[in-house]
This record gives C-alpha cells, sequence and structure tokens, in this order.
C-alpha cells in the first residue's frame, strides 16, 4: 500500500502564487479565422429566425468528440443581408488535427451543431423552406466529412 502524504498545503485563501497562474499568453495555439456556415441554404429560411450561442466560446471537437479547443462565434451580415456564422478557433497544439492541417495532408470541416425550433404546423408543405424560429450553437465538430456547401473551407485552408 501507498504511503499517506501528510505535508501541510499551506493557506489555500487570498491570490494564488504567480508562478502557478497560466497566462493565455503562454500557452501555444493553433488559430484560423473562417466561416462555418451560411445561412441562405436551399432547405431552410433563416430570415426570421433569432440565433444564438450555448456559450461563447463554444467548444470544438475532432471526430470522436474528443475536444481541442474552443472557438468564439458570431453571426455576420453580408451585402444583400445574407447571415452567416463566423468562428475564431482556437486549438491546441500538441494535436493531431493541428499537424494534419498544417501540413494539409488531411481536410477537417467545421461543422457546427447544436439545437433548432420550427414552429408547428398544421400541414405539411414540402415545395416550400423550412423556417425555424430558433438555433442555438452548442458547438464546432472538426470532421473529415465536408459540408454540403461548398463555401464553407477546410480548418486552416486561408492560411
Amino acid at each position: 500500500m501507498g504511503e499517506i502524504n501528510d505535508d501541510v498545503v499551506g493557506d489555500l485563501a487570498g491570490d494564488a502564487d504567480v508562478d502557478r497562474v497560466i497566462l493565455q499568453d503562454e500557452v501555444k495555439l493553433f488559430r484560423a479565422r473562417q466561416t462555418v456556415a451560411y445561412l441562405d441554404g436551399g432547405v431552410y429560411d433563416f430570415a426570421a429566425c433569432s440565433v444564438t450561442f450555448g456559450a461563447n466560446p463554444v467548444p470544438v471537437y475532432n471526430d470522436e468528440m474528443k475536444q481541442l479547443g474552443f472557438a468564439s462565434m458570431s453571426l455576420l451580415l453580408d451585402e444583400g443581408l445574407r447571415r452567416r456564422l463566423f468562428a475564431d478557433i482556437s486549438i491546441d497544439y500538441a494535436t493531431e488535427e493541428r499537424l494534419l492541417t498544417e501540413t494539409k495532408s488531411v481536410k477537417l470541416y467545421p461543422r457546427v451543431f447544436g439545437q433548432m425550433r420550427f414552429p408547428a404546423m398544421a400541414l405539411f408543405d414540402f415545395a416550400q423552406k423550412l423556417t425555424p424560429t430558433y438555433l442555438r450553437i452548442d458547438g464546432i465538430q472538426l470532421s473529415r466529412l465536408p459540408s454540403n456547401d461548398p463555401r464553407v473551407l477546410p480548418f486552416g485552408d486561408l492560411l
């Protein structure tokens, strides 16, 4: 059996020692800024949709849902009032996904996920676009599966 360590920890109240604080400037991150979704597709009409983010920044995952980092999200309006989701994605520099992105050996596409709500409809009209009332983005998955929208570029493709 292991030994019990009876060392005194000390006072935990007050400010932490400077050598025990991790500063964001000292953490090595890989960053890319890009559009992750265009809200003007052929299936949905997002004109009157409320767009929110579960938390901001949202977590970023790989295909196995292992967290890689975070992304600061924003909703932008283009010319013609087209809406798009823009992300400043930061992932841990030590991840395989960072190496794959920098060497361009595999394309990883940012795919957003979350919740979407629709109004109740008494009758279905399959010729009309679906009109969501609420869209909440809970995270981004860097996936090997490309988006159906060819305007969404692979992660880090602008580097």
